[in-house]
């Protein structure tokens, strides 16, 4: 049986990485280095606004990606906030 010329296209990139056991989180980890490191903290809502965007839209896997570059980012700006008490003398 023969698969509709679409049928690869109805699984998300993601979906196929995940099924052939790769991982995206180090993809996702490059890109939000990259965005942290051009644009800082501004990163944050660059992302942000990019999955609002996407969400608007038909582009499933384009929402996908965007969300994992988001969850990366905010996973990496929690981790670089030191939590140590501050000690005053």
């Amino acid at each position: 049986m023969q698969k509709a010329p679409n049928a690869l296209h109805a699984a998300t990139i993601l979906r196929q990485m995940e099924d052939a056991g790769i991982d995206a989180e180090p993809y996702f980890d490059i890109v939000a280095a990259s965005l942290l490191k051009r644009h800082g903290q501004q990163a944050l809502t660059f992302a942000r606004d990019a999955v609002e965007r996407w969400r608007g839209g038909n582009d499933r896997e384009g929402l996908e990606l965007w969300e994992g570059v988001w969850r990366t980012l905010t996973t990496r700006v929690a981790a670089s906030f030191d939590t140590t008490p501050a000690t005053i003398h």
